[in-house]
């Protein structure tokens, strides 16, 4: 016979006190508890919602009694998502998903590392002129960098359209290498 535990409460975001909307993308177990990557957004009838833009990357760290421990809010007066949280070799974290960019209206991939408190030690941003570029998905790799997974527009002619994107960074943020590829499924 399988027992399964009792369903945690639900976390509750606790610096929002407006209409807010809030959207767990990643969670990762921690020895301490659980960090969850997300999105904050603000209801445009919203008055209490501190959200910074529209959207909002969110860090939730919470103990292993799924109560929070701490929130945190990144990003700038345009839209900002967080799809995954990884923790690196140095014990700190780190955030990807995407910025929009303010000159272009374009999506760009964004990522954050933060320490252990969610201050942030250092923000990068991958893209182009053509088009978006969003990270869904990163991991923690063996020889102390991240790999990062989404898509890149690109062109040929006057035809845009999405390529997979593989991107590798060192812990201070420095691309390695991308792989950029077109699949064909026939």
């Amino acid at each position: 016979t399988i027992i399964q535990p009792a369903p945690p409460d639900p976390v509750t975001v606790t610096y929002c006190y407006g209409s807010c909307n809030a959207f767990g993308n990643d969670i990762k177990q921690i020895s301490t508890g659980f960090l969850i990557a997300g999105t904050i957004e603000q209801n445009p009838d919203s008055t209490g919602c501190t959200a910074i833009g529209g959207k909002d990357m969110l860090l939730i760290k919470l103990d292993e009694n799924y109560d929070t421990v701490w929130t945190k809010k990144y990003g700038t007066v345009r839209d900002d998502e967080a799809f995954s949280i990884n923790i690196g070799a140095d014990g700190n974290y780190m955030l990807s998903g995407y910025t929009t960019d303010s000159a272009s209206g374009f999506k760009k991939l964004l990522y954050i590392k933060t320490d252990t408190t969610g201050s942030i030690i250092w923000t990068k941003t991958y893209g182009n002129t053509i088009g978006d570029a969003i990270s869904y998905s990163a991991t923690a790799t063996a020889d102390s960098c991240y790999v990062l997974a989404g898509f890149i527009s690109d062109s040929v002619g006057s035809a845009i359209y999405k390529e997979m994107l593989l991107l590798k960074i060192d812990s201070a943020g420095t691309t390695f290498w991308e792989k950029i590829s077109v699949i064909v499924v026939r």
